[in-house]
């Protein structure tokens, strides 16, 4: 018993890319099938497995498409742009949901799965201008077969794949199997065969709105019901594009490069962003140098915010130098993804100095006259004007003279001299006369000052001293006398100095012919060989001390007296001789 097919139409849809695409399934009526077809043998292929009569089995595991050789009317395909490697997209798996006649089972979901890629750096571009945005290309697939074909007879199929979407579909591709029971007698076009034996037409990108047909003829070589699925396989591409952009941040700094010390020094900051793309969160930082300084400390920091390409920003800041030397103000700027500039300035801090000293003896000697030098320098890096040296005399120092102008003042005891400038590097002198007026150590203070503030000062003591000067007279009071005469000498021993004499002795040599006969004098004595005074313990400056001998003429003659003077101030005794004359009758 026969009974004719019932017409089949499978309607397969493929949904891919769903983040993106939306893929939907249509059966519509095509046009009628073109005239000619191409005579197809097919390859030998290894033997099927036993199948019901007219029962169409499921479809095989899809294959890689191939290089296109159908020809698709009016569509061509799109040129995907200047990709250097193949976009591998990830077809999600996909229900298509059909069955046959008696409720086979449905085709088997199929995934693509991208090629793992560098993790440094990946290789994709954009794409074609077209791709940009939603893609929605919707691909249908239709198959019509005559309703009832006889034994031996030729019957004609015909498969009309439609892009009814608005985007282009790409790797389209069909595969149906010749029916069970049947023979393949042509296709137009001319299929490939699929690794087992199935036939695949490869159409390539179908357009918007662009039709592919594809016309089968087959032979039945018996009754029942016969029939094949086939099925369709495309791709759809969407590309996206962003603009990169980077910020670049450079900093330029007016300042002067040195600055006396004490001044202000106004620092101007240009801040740009010389790059491409705004730069956002930046802020200016300034490291303050150890010779300068801010109210605010040395970590300056200032929130600028955004700037747009070629945006500037400009940051007055004052300093003030601090102290003298070499220093480096680094003034940087960072932004949000690690944006980094700075810039340095070196900066030379000039400063003049002022340095005292004294030249002459630090002992003197009571009521002599001392001459001293005075030494100033400037060792600093910058002239050093108005300058004012002053010395500072004790009260047991009296002032007499100076050079350069000296003047000075009873009423601080100071005598001033006046500079208008000491460069850099060079030193003067002055010189003053005094006069110590008391013993001990006395103090001499010199100082100099300078505008800015400048001032120096140094102290030296001076000892002075005191000196022991012995005089001493003999004379007789009787000259000439007659033998057996008397007469008396007189020794007058004097502290012509300024400090104590110490242990004076004194030591009288009678002449032979002389007999002592009697002594007067301050101290205890020895006669037995001339006269031995016992020393004196201490005789004061301006003090004095009188020995008298009163002696006795034996024989006529010039005869002369020795006296003899030491102290502990004097080793070698001071010498002097009383010359008398003795006349007889």
């Amino acid at each position: 018993m026969s009974r004719s097919p019932a017409p089949r139409t499978v309607a397969l849809g493929l949904l891919a890319l769903a983040s993106t695409l939306a893929l939907t399934m249509s059966a519509t009526a095509q046009n009628s099938l073109p005239p000619g077809y191409v005579p197809y043998q097919a390859p030998p292929r290894r033997p099927a497995a036993p199948r019901s009569a007219g029962i169409p089995q499921p479809p095989r595991r899809l294959a890689t498409p191939r290089t296109p050789d159908v020809e698709v009317s009016p569509a061509r395909p799109i040129d995907p742009g200047p990709f250097t490697q193949p976009v591998v997209v990830e077809t999600p798996p996909v229900d298509l949901g059909a069955t046959v006649n008696d409720g086979g089972p449905a085709l088997a979901p199929q995934t693509q799965t991208a090629p793992s890629q560098p993790q440094d750096s990946g290789t994709g571009r954009p794409g074609p201008k077209q791709l940009d945005g939603l893609q929605t290309p919707s691909v249908t697939i239709e198959k019509h077969s005559p309703k009832e074909v006889q034994v031996g007879q030729p019957a004609k199929s015909e498969i009309v794949v439609r892009n009814a979407g608005q985007a282009t579909a790409y790797d389209v591709s069909v595969r149906d199997d010749v029916p069970q029971g049947a023979r393949l007698i042509g296709s137009k076009p001319t299929p490939q065969t699929g690794p087992e034996g199935e036939l695949v037409w490869t159409i390539g990108a179908l357009r918007a709105n662009e039709t592919a047909k594809i016309e089968i003829e087959w032979m039945p070589l018996g009754e029942g019901e016969l029939g094949s699925v086939a099925t369709l396989q495309f791709s759809a591409m969407a590309s996206s594009r962003s603009r990169v952009t980077r910020p670049e941040l450079t900093i330029d700094v007016s300042a002067p490069s040195e600055a006396l010390q004490g001044e202000t020094i106004p620092y101007r900051i240009k801040l740009t962003n010389t790059g491409t793309g705004a730069a956002n969160g930046v802020v200016l930082v300034d490291h303050v140098p150890a010779n300068l300084e801010h109210p605010a400390g040395v970590d300056l920091e200032q929130d600028i915010g955004a700037l747009r390409p070629g945006e500037s920003r400009t940051i007055d800041l004052v300093m003030r130098a601090r102290a003298a030397g070499e220093g480096v103000n680094v003034v940087a700027a960072h932004a949000q993804g690690g944006l980094k500039v700075d810039k340095q300035m070196p900066i030379r801090v000039l400063a003049p100095a002022l340095a005292v000293g004294l030249e002459g003896s630090r002992r003197r000697f009571l009521e002599r006259q001392a001459t001293y030098t005075v030494n100033i320098a400037n060792p600093g890096t910058a002239p050093a004007k108005q300058v004012e040296l002053v010395a500072y005399l004790p009260p047991g120092v009296e002032f007499l003279q100076a050079n350069h102008q000296g003047r000075f003042n009873q009423a601080s005891r100071s005598v001033h001299w006046l500079l208008e400038e000491l460069p850099a590097g060079q030193q003067g002198d002055v010189t003053m006369t005094v006069l110590p007026r008391e013993q001990g150590a006395l103090p001499l203070r010199i100082a100099a000052a300078a505008e800015r503030g400048l001032s120096t000062e140094r102290q030296e003591t001076i000892q002075v001293e005191g000196v022991a000067a012995l005089l001493f007279e003999v004379a007789d009071q009787a000259d000439p006398v007659e033998v057996g005469g008397e007469t008396v000498y007189l020794i007058r021993v004097v502290n012509q100095g300024s400090k104590d004499s110490m242990n004076v002795q004194v030591v009288a040599l009678l002449p032979s012919d002389m007999k002592l006969l009697s002594v007067e004098a301050p101290t205890r004595y020895d006669a037995t060989n001339g006269v031995r005074f016992q020393p004196i313990p201490r005789l004061a400056p301006k003090a004095e001390a009188t020995f008298q001998l009163r002696v006795q003429a034996g024989a006529p003659g010039d005869h002369r007296l020795r006296v003899q003077v030491t102290s502990d101030e004097i080793h070698s005794p001071i010498t002097k001789e009383e010359s008398t004359r003795v006349i007889g009758e």
